[in-house]
Protein backbone atom coordinates (compact mmCIF):
# COMPACT_ATOMS: atom_id res chain seq x y z
CA UNK A 1 0.00 0.00 0.00
CA UNK A 2 1.00 3.43 -0.67
CA UNK A 3 -0.16 6.82 1.30
CA UNK A 4 1.02 10.37 0.67
CA UNK A 5 -0.15 13.32 2.70
CA UNK A 6 -2.95 14.79 1.24
CA UNK A 7 -4.17 11.87 -0.70
CA UNK A 8 -6.07 8.46 -0.13
CA UNK A 9 -4.04 5.41 0.16
CA UNK A 10 -3.74 2.84 -2.51
CA UNK A 11 -3.74 -0.42 -2.04
CA UNK A 12 -2.41 -3.69 -3.65
CA UNK A 13 -3.72 -6.14 -4.84
CA UNK A 14 -6.82 -3.74 -5.84
CA UNK A 15 -8.68 -6.24 -3.61
CA UNK A 16 -6.40 -5.47 -0.72
CA UNK A 17 -8.10 -2.93 2.45
CA UNK A 18 -5.97 0.19 2.50
CA UNK A 19 -5.07 0.13 5.85
CA UNK A 20 -3.70 3.27 7.33
CA UNK A 21 -1.45 4.05 10.74
CA UNK A 22 -4.72 5.82 12.40
CA UNK A 23 -7.58 3.51 11.05
CA UNK A 24 -5.42 0.43 13.03
CA UNK A 25 -5.73 2.05 15.94
CA UNK A 26 -9.43 2.90 15.44
CA UNK A 27 -10.00 -1.23 14.90
CA UNK A 28 -8.22 -1.65 17.77
CA UNK A 29 -10.13 0.97 19.83
CA UNK A 30 -13.49 -0.67 18.44
CA UNK A 31 -12.48 -4.33 19.46
CA UNK A 32 -11.61 -2.93 23.00
CA UNK A 33 -15.53 -2.10 23.27
CA UNK A 34 -16.90 -5.41 21.29
CA UNK A 35 -18.60 -7.60 23.92
CA UNK A 36 -16.92 -10.91 24.88
CA UNK A 37 -13.61 -9.96 22.97
CA UNK A 38 -10.76 -10.05 24.34
CA UNK A 39 -8.03 -7.80 21.70
CA UNK A 40 -4.59 -8.92 21.41
CA UNK A 41 -2.59 -6.25 19.98
CA UNK A 42 1.09 -6.18 18.74
CA UNK A 43 3.13 -3.10 18.39
CA UNK A 44 6.17 -2.32 16.41
CA UNK A 45 8.38 -1.49 18.70
CA UNK A 46 10.76 1.32 17.37
CA UNK A 47 7.38 3.33 16.00
CA UNK A 48 4.69 1.92 17.85
CA UNK A 49 2.00 0.92 14.82
CA UNK A 50 -0.10 -1.82 15.30
CA UNK A 51 1.75 -4.79 13.36
CA UNK A 52 -0.76 -7.65 14.74
CA UNK A 53 -4.44 -7.53 15.62
CA UNK A 54 -5.46 -10.82 16.96
CA UNK A 55 -8.40 -11.36 19.63
CA UNK A 56 -9.49 -14.32 21.47
CA UNK A 57 -13.53 -15.06 21.53
CA UNK A 58 -15.12 -17.96 23.18
CA UNK A 59 -11.62 -19.76 23.87
CA UNK A 60 -10.54 -19.02 20.16
CA UNK A 61 -7.81 -16.55 18.92
CA UNK A 62 -7.69 -15.41 15.89
CA UNK A 63 -5.71 -13.35 13.68
CA UNK A 64 -7.72 -10.01 12.27
CA UNK A 65 -4.73 -8.00 10.63
CA UNK A 66 -1.71 -9.61 10.58
CA UNK A 67 1.88 -8.92 8.80
CA UNK A 68 1.60 -5.08 8.87
CA UNK A 69 4.54 -2.68 7.97
CA UNK A 70 5.14 0.74 7.33
CA UNK A 71 8.24 2.07 5.46
CA UNK A 72 8.91 5.89 4.95
CA UNK A 73 8.66 7.19 1.35
CA UNK A 74 11.80 8.47 -0.33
Amino acid sequence: MLVRAGSAPVATPATAFAWTVPLLFDEVERRLHEPGVAPNVIYDSALGYVTRLGQLQLCEEKTIIGGVRVAPLR
